[in-house]
């Protein structure tokens, strides 16, 4: 949703019927239908720290920038995109907010923090100055903890995400749906986005966890 200036509201409605633009402006917001690609990742490739880029990913295997992503949307006309944290340390999420400050083609940013950390309060008041940052993710397919989404202090940090008016990524396996929906049912006023449904999931396998996903 943007809000139009009066100047540009003139340009778009040159051949309306009104005369008063002001009042038009001043009280009503304008719906702008935008294109945007939801989830994507930057990087500066090293094998240190995208090893799971493996031989069957060649094509990535490479930096991977703004002036790139702007090249491969362009035809497409996509108007803007939400760049993914794809290394989980700070220093990620604030060079992602770094670029979206540097290109107006990031509209949002869904970056990382220590969730358990007793401190990630702090940290998320200093991140969320940058209003470029829409969500929180944490790659919770990669822990090996089966009760990893139970932790005390893992939900304590997502009670901090959900204060400060941000979204949660939901990362997980199939065999950590129902673990998944139990962690969404203990966080009722939190905004969460399912990602796309990863390796190891068939609808056939996963019965009542499916349908209350779908109707989510």
């Amino acid at each position: 949703m943007l809000r139009i200036s009066a100047d540009v509201l003139r340009v778009i409605c040159s051949s309306c019927m009104h005369s008063d633009f002001s009042a038009l402006v001043d009280h009503s917001l304008i719906l702008v239908r935008m294109k945007i690609d939801a989830h994507h990742h930057f990087w500066k490739y090293s094998t240190a720290e995208y090893g799971w880029i493996d031989d069957s990913m060649q094509a990535i295997r490479r930096d991977f920038l703004p002036a790139d992503l702007a090249a491969t949307l362009k035809p497409h006309k996509v108007d803007g995109v939400v760049s993914v944290q794809a290394r989980q340390t700070l220093g990620e999420t604030r060079w992602l907010l770094s670029l979206a400050q540097e290109n107006a083609l990031i509209k949002g940013v869904v970056g990382w923090v220590p969730l358990v950390d007793k401190a990630v309060g702090g940290l998320l008041d200093e991140l969320v100055a940058n209003s470029k940052l829409k969500g929180i993710r944490h790659v919770v397919q990669g822990e090996p903890d089966p009760k990893f989404l139970e932790g005390v202090a893992f939900n304590a940090g997502l009670r901090e995400v959900t204060a400060r008016g941000l979204a949660y990524d939901i990362l997980i396996f199939a065999r950590q749906l129902p673990a998944a929906i139990a962690f969404v049912d203990r966080h009722p006023n939190q905004i969460f986005v399912r990602q796309t449904c990863r390796a190891g999931f068939a609808r056939s396998d996963l019965g009542e966890g499916y349908s209350r996903t779908r109707a989510t």
